[in-house]
């Protein structure tokens, strides 16, 4: 019995040694795509179970905004700690001086509602790129941590300011239209701590069950 309990615990550490890279974070990139959603269109994490592939366009006219949600709802909450997101925006390539009116905020869908997780996640910088129309956003750093509520979707809102209809192409390969969370990602959408610990409990409770069936075995 004592051998049984021995393994179960190391069965234990290892899940959370597994889990602490995560502690230290490593970012995520969600591909935009043009699949509707209730919130208004998806966005695939890249080798996730949601990414299809990403296909067609979204017209942003001039004056909208548009919301992408994550093919994956949050599992618990998952907390944020500082740090910035990089929006890759294939876009037109006529946006020239009006590139600064193009807003990208971060935040959360309930189902209803987007709600801005940063008061500071606000365009930063928009680089325009080679080959034309592939613009580089950079949100403002997170002066603090942001928290994705259990159940809801991590969300990405465009709002094109400009007095033109924007294009966004959501395609593959060079139209990869994408955000790229800050390396403060704990493990959207289920922290990889909380997914070692929920895994160790397992382990134990299964342990525990085979130590009772044992126990009352012998004494049968």
């Amino acid at each position: 019995m004592k051998r049984i309990i021995t393994v179960l615990s190391m069965v234990v550490i290892l899940s959370l040694m597994l889990a602490m890279p995560a502690m230290a974070g490593s970012p995520q990139v969600w591909q935009l795509d043009a699949e509707m959603t209730t919130a208004g269109f998806q966005m695939e994490k890249n080798g996730g179970p949601g990414d299809d592939g990403q296909t067609g366009q979204v017209i942003v006219g001039a004056g909208q905004s548009f919301i992408w949600i994550a093919d994956q709802v949050a599992l618990a909450n998952v907390t944020f700690s500082s740090g910035h997101w990089k929006l890759d925006l294939v876009s037109d390539a006529d946006w020239g001086t009006q590139a600064d009116l193009l807003y990208a905020e971060v935040g959360q869908w309930d189902g209803t509602t987007f709600t801005m997780l940063e008061d500071d996640a606000t365009l930063k910088s928009v680089t325009p790129q080679s080959p034309p129309g592939v613009l580089i956003i950079e949100v403002k750093v997170q002066s603090g941590a942001i928290t994705i509520n259990n159940g809801n979707w991590l969300a990405l809102r465009l709002t094109n300011n400009s007095n033109l209809a924007r294009t966004v192409y959501t395609g593959e390969g060079n139209e990869a239209s994408c955000v790229t969370s800050p390396n403060t990602d704990p493990g959207y959408p289920i922290p990889e701590l909380a997914a070692g610990i929920l895994l160790g409990a397992g382990v134990l409770g299964l342990g525990g069950y085979l130590l009772m069936r044992r126990k009352k075995a012998l004494v049968a």
